[in-house]
């Protein structure tokens, strides 16, 4: 991006998001607000590249559609700021604020963690009890197929039926001891 050196802080362009869509309902009215608007001059179409884009939001109103300038794309403060503050981070910045970041979500997971407590793994062909998503009970039985890479999810066989299913809806059965594993079942290294 190419800023001039005369422009004034106020023409500084802000950064452009992807346009939103409009809503069907308000498609007509919009462009018939946008067609006004080029006629009174207030806007213009243009059919090359530009130094400025503002992004709008089409507004619906009592009576009318309100076009606004793109909330998202206000500043904070109204005061004027230079080009330079604009500028992107030197490498070394963002090695910094990346580094930062994992710092504060490695201690956001240790605070989280601290409340928690790790289940007992599952192993192959190990019966368990599984809940049911719709009926919150533990209502249905399988067996332990296959154990994911992650160790957090397994492949469990229940009624017939092969499905996915994450450690916190698995619960190894008490009374059931491990039945003889099946010819699929295996192990991810």
């Amino acid at each position: 991006m190419h800023i001039c050196e005369d422009a004034r802080p106020e023409e500084f362009p802000k950064p452009c998001t992807v346009a939103r869509n409009i809503p069907y309902a308000c498609q007509d009215p919009t462009k018939e607000a946008i067609d006004k608007m080029e006629k009174q001059d207030v806007i213009r179409i243009v059919q090359e590249p530009t130094k400025f884009v503002a992004p709008f939001l089409a507004v619906q109103k009592k009576d009318a559609i309100a076009i606004r300038e793109h909330p998202w794309d206000y500043q904070r403060t109204l005061l004027p700021a230079y080009p330079s503050k604009y500028a992107r981070l030197s490498n070394e910045d963002e090695r910094l604020h990346v580094r930062g970041r994992k710092d504060k979500n490695v201690k956001q997971k240790t605070v989280y963690d601290s409340n928690s407590r790790q289940l007992r793994k599952l192993a192959i062909g190990q019966q368990v009890r599984i809940r049911d998503p719709q009926e919150s009970t533990w209502s249905k039985t399988g067996t332990i197929l296959q154990i994911r890479r992650s160790g957090r999810s397994y492949l469990v066989q229940s009624n017939g039926r092969t499905s996915l299913r994450n450690r916190i809806y698995l619960k190894p059965m008490r009374d059931g001891p491990i039945s003889a594993v099946p010819e699929t079942a295996q192990e991810i290294p």
